[in-house]
């Protein structure tokens, strides 16, 4: 495999490893002054609203973060194709965030408790037209993720210096998300001007056929994403139901951490995703082989960055977080074995089951292992209202989900020479 790590590839990689690393790291860096200066009950509050305000951000993306690199991979010859494709995905989501600004405008005006500071989730809301203008998944199947790493370094450098700047006091802190939103929308807008010049005059607008289409297509993948993000969502919610915000805080720095070193890894199942396709058009013998060599290179690395964060645990969590977090230690210590179960499903399905349009079955599998990991992660937590039991749930159910995974993946091996006898990735 003589191109594997050639120069695009590392590229690409290091371009996304550095702001995946950023969208991580900047927060701890923050976290400490923003606590300080706003309160732990107002940081609290704008806690809660970027959790919730995530939902829309899911809700109109629609699942095209997971597919919409691959399909403009599948199309890269033909900037007509990846035109149209651009243009129906842009007219999906618009129409998914009119229906999200109906449904935050009814809850600011009449349902509590986001009647009560309404400029706090309007604010907050930001974020969602944000991602909506930075269409990612067009740089990732051109594999120029160079864009990415500098739009979103640059939005997360002018987000710091505005909040050290403009947020002194508690009865600031309704400028922290109104600074994040409008950073971020400055580089959504940059990033849709790059992509219509990179597209030149190829954009366009679908009918209402192709729309539909494209709504009923993104419906196989809409529930499996879905469920994910919510399952990784959901851990501060189960564990603030049943402990006080304090047991929360403790839980919460930990994993920033464990998040924070798994985001620069993150970019290698991004980067690699529009590669398997193209080498999967060549011969999907070849793909395959690179995926099991990513596959045993990230494990290799995820085993590494455990031993790491276990024996270092007590020495991290003192300079990242301060004296103040001592009850973090263990917690991180115990959320040190995750990397390695991770990274093992994460670039199956994202490096296999996607690569090779395994749609339906990508959906249903990770539908399946979210829906049973907040299950699991609701016992533990129920039975023991504590950060530890949350992190230990966390661990077991992500190993359970790799051992799943992997054996689904060495079943639907056969499946996918015998949908494709030509050898060759249609």
């Amino acid at each position: 495999m003589s191109n594997f790590f050639r120069h695009t590839l590392l590229k690409n990689v290091l371009s996304l490893s550095s702001v995946h690393a950023a969208n991580y790291f900047v927060p701890l860096l923050i976290f400490p002054y923003l606590v300080r200066v706003i309160g732990p009950a107002k940081f609290g509050e704008i806690a809660f609203a970027q959790a919730f305000v995530q939902y829309f951000i899911l809700a109109t993306d629609y699942g095209f973060s997971h597919t919409g690199a691959r399909e403009v991979a599948l199309r890269k010859d033909s900037l007509e194709q990846v035109g149209r494709f651009v243009g129906e995905v842009v007219a999906v989501k618009s129409t998914l965030f009119a229906g999200a600004i109906a449904v935050i405008g009814v809850l600011c005006l009449w349902v509590p408790p986001f009647n009560t500071v309404p400029e706090l989730y309007l604010f907050t809301f930001g974020m969602v037209a944000a991602e909506i203008l930075f269409q990612h998944f067009f740089f990732q199947g051109i594999e120029e993720m160079k864009y990415i790493a500098w739009i979103g370094l640059s939005v997360r450098a002018a987000s710091v210096v505005c909040i050290f700047l403009l947020i002194t006091s508690t009865e600031h802190y309704l400028y922290v998300p109104l600074i994040y939103s409008t950073c971020y929308i400055i580089g959504g807008v940059a990033a849709t001007w790059i992509m219509v010049r990179k597209l030149d005059g190829a954009f366009h607008l679908p009918d209402l056929s192709s729309l539909a289409k494209q709504f009923r297509r993104g419906l196989k993948v809409f529930g499996a994403g879905t469920a994910i993000s919510f399952q990784n969502s959901s851990n501060v919610v189960i564990l603030r139901a049943f402990a006080a915000p304090e047991v929360v805080g403790l839980y919460a720095a930990a994993e920033k951490i464990v998040m924070a070193l798994l985001a620069v890894l993150n970019p290698i199942s991004t980067s690699l995703l529009p590669h398997i396709v193209r080498k999967a058009k060549e011969s999907i013998g070849n793909a395959m082989k690179d995926v099991r060599l990513a596959l045993v290179l990230s494990t290799g690395g995820g085993v590494v960055l455990t031993l790491v964060l276990y024996l270092f645990a007590e020495p991290i969590a003192r300079l990242m977080l301060g004296e103040g977090f001592s009850g973090s230690i263990v917690i991180l210590q115990i959320l040190a074995f995750i990397p390695a179960g991770y990274w093992i499903a994460l670039l199956i399905g994202n490096l296999h089951f996607l690569a090779f349009g395994r749609y339906t079955t990508w959906s249903r599998l990770f539908t399946a292992i979210s829906i049973g990991g907040v299950l699991v992660s609701l016992v533990f937590v129920g039975l023991e209202q504590s950060g530890e039991a949350l992190a230990i749930s966390i661990v077991v159910r992500v190993y359970l989900a790799a051992l799943l995974v992997y054996a689904l993946y060495r079943f639907d091996i056969p499946k996918v020479w015998n949908d494709h006898p030509g050898g060759r990735l249609a």
